[in-house]
């Protein structure tokens, strides 16, 4: 009988250990507090216009809606560098996907206000869809063609590639809230982000944080306020190499703003406005291409930045022309990772989102709380880096230089004469999508 008491007990224990194992999760949350785990994405393209899942087609408000989130995305900018008089980079489209995933959880008054720094000529469904179809593509196409192995060689064609994108993004909710089904349903459909809802008084919820963020230490130093009932949280991390790579005798030492740096020279193509000269130069496999913006020589940097807006981006894009070169200048730089999340409430607020932040807000389609309050949106912001390689995260960046060939010569095969452009002072360097034009990362380039 006693044999029997033992054997009972420990396959109990044994029960329970696979109980437990089976409802933790390998993020440090267990299964319970990520909600979103619950929920599939629909196969119905037409609806989601998921890439991954074969969508061709635009989303019919796709055009309104790029040139209304790079609005946006712009007055985050110009707010951020109203604000900073040294180097930074960050995501504006990060936060422009939060707040659309936010916008369906919001009712009333909120909503409009969401609606109106987005983008009033956007519904909530063209939103939805075309933010979908956005995210979806930066992250799919680097992918195309990974699994394929080259007959000849018998290796994986994506063997030695350096490209990727990665949008990773929690909403993060106070366990006392009870969050509706139809927003973790759009959150699967549209947006994939992680759903968690978890006590944020619990000593392990920072380091959970950290794990569920790929181990991301800045993650590890969220301030999660005991009163607040919503936080978000979000990075991008991507890398990529030169369609044209630059050779060993491309690489110059001279002067930025008195400084010696390292500099790079190839044949770009030249974008210009009356207030600006700038280049466009292109990522081997990601659908991205980096755009660098120097004011003219009589015009001052922080004025530029500050007033630098849609008009003035697109004039700069417009100008573009094949037959039109730069022969460019640019120094390798690097800004590193924040080691901590960096609020983005305050230039939100100045970018036309006075009460999102408040105590009267309207989450009603996102919980059944009525006293639901966003605390606020962190961005664990990843650092840039520029060199002769390519463009990276500073998570991402090469140990070493994998330069090997010598790059070609756009020029070559365009006529017109090559301006000369050297970025030896303060400029705006931006990552964006091919497609749209929508900035993903941006940023100033003052020190060295």
């Amino acid at each position: 009988m006693k044999i029997r008491k033992i054997l009972s007990a420990l396959l109990f224990a044994a029960v329970l250990v696979c109980a437990l194992c089976a409802c933790s999760n390998s993020n440090g949350f267990s299964g319970g507090e990520v909600l979103s785990d619950g929920y599939k994405r629909s196969d119905d393209v037409s609806k989601t216009y998921n890439f991954n899942d074969g969508a061709e087609d635009l989303p019919s408000a796709y055009n309104s809606y790029a040139n209304l989130i790079t609005g946006y995305e712009l007055k985050l900018f110009r707010a951020l560098a109203a604000d900073s008089s040294e180097p930074f980079a960050f995501s504006p489209a990060c936060n422009a996907l939060d707040l659309s995933l936010i916008a369906n959880g919001a009712k009333g008054d909120t909503l409009s206000e969401i609606m109106l720094a987005l983008g009033t000529d956007l519904s909530l469904e063209n939103l939805n869809a075309c933010s979908s179809y956005f995210k979806s593509r930066l992250e799919a196409v680097s992918k195309i063609g990974e699994n394929k192995t080259d007959e000849l060689s018998g290796k994986k064609l994506s063997e030695g590639s350096a490209a990727k994108i990665d949008f990773d993004s929690a909403l993060l909710f106070n366990s006392r809230t009870d969050v509706r089904t139809a927003f973790l349903q759009s959150n699967a459909d549209f947006y994939g982000d992680d759903i968690v809802r978890f006590d944020f008084s619990n000593e392990n919820a920072v380091s959970s944080l950290s794990a569920l963020f790929g181990g991301n230490s800045a993650a590890n130093k969220t301030a999660l306020d005991k009163a607040s009932s919503l936080v978000s949280e979000s990075s991008v991390g991507f890398s990529d190499l030169w369609l044209n790579p630059y050779a060993a005798d491309d690489i110059y030492e001279g002067k930025f703003a008195d400084k010696t740096a390292e500099f790079m020279k190839s044949d770009e193509s030249f974008i210009q406005s009356s207030t600006a000269r700038g280049i466009i130069k292109y990522t081997a496999k990601n659908p991205l291409k980096l755009v660098l913006i120097m004011p003219n020589e009589d015009i001052e940097f922080e004025s530029y930045a500050k007033t630098f807006d849609s008009v003035e981006y697109m004039k700069l894009l417009d100008s573009f022309s094949v037959t039109s070169r730069a022969s460019a200048s640019v120094p390798q730089f690097e800004i590193p990772a924040f080691d901590e999340p960096f609020a983005m409430s305050g230039v939100m607020k100045k970018s036309g989102l006075y009460t999102l932040f408040s105590d009267s807000t309207d989450f009603g389609s996102l919980a059944h709380s009525s006293e639901l309050v966003l605390g606020e949106m962190y961005e664990l912001r990843q650092g840039f880096c520029l060199n002769r390689d390519g463009i990276f995260t500073s998570a991402e960046k090469p140990s070493e230089s994998s330069v090997s060939q010598p790059r070609e010569n756009p020029a070559d095969s365009g006529s017109g004469k090559a301006e000369e452009l050297v970025f030896d002072r303060p400029f705006i360097f931006m990552v964006i999508d091919n497609e749209s034009n929508i900035p993903v990362y941006m940023g100033v380039c003052s020190k060295i």
